[in-house]
C-alpha cells in the first residue's frame, strides 16, 4: 500500500520498539502498543525512508501522533505518511530549507563565507 519502501517502522517513546515492515499487520500492532502507552510529548509512530529530492538524498522520517492516526484505516494511514514525504521531497527540491551544499572542494567554507 505505501509508494515508497520504507526501511523502519518505531514506535518512538522512552524506549522505542521497532516493529518488522514485512509483517503486514505491523502498522496495526505499532498503532495498539501507540495506544498502550500513556500520552507524553515525542511520542508517535515514526517511519523512515531514503529518496531523491531534485540533486540531493533524503532521509525522510515522518513522526505521526495518535490523534493523527486514530479513526483512520491503515491505508488511509500510509497515504498520509506519503503525503509528508512528498512534501519533504518537495520542500528540499525546491531549496527550501536552511541547507547548504558544500564548496567544490568537498569543504564547507566558514559561517557567513560564500561557497566560492
Amino acid at each position: 500500500m505505501p509508494r515508497y519502501h520504507y526501511e523502519r517502522l518505531r514506535v518512538a517513546c522512552l524506549h522505542p520498539i521497532d516493529f518488522d515492515l514485512s509483517d503486514p499487520l505491523a502498522l496495526r500492532k505499532a498503532v495498539e502498543c501507540l495506544k498502550s502507552i500513556p500520552d507524553a510529548k515525542g511520542t508517535g509512530i515514526s517511519v523512515e525512508t531514503s529518496v531523491t529530492a531534485g540533486p540531493y538524498k533524503l532521509r525522510a522520517r515522518v513522526l505521526l501522533k495518535l490523534h493523527d492516526i486514530i479513526g483512520k484505516t491503515p491505508r488511509e494511514v500510509w497515504e498520509l505518511i506519503d503525503r509528508r514525504v512528498d512534501a519533504d521531497r518537495a520542500s528540499l527540491a525546491k531549496g527550501n530549507v536552511g541547507y547548504t551544499p558544500a564548496s567544490p572542494n568537498g569543504k564547507r567554507p566558514p559561517h557567513g563565507q560564500p561557497l566560492i
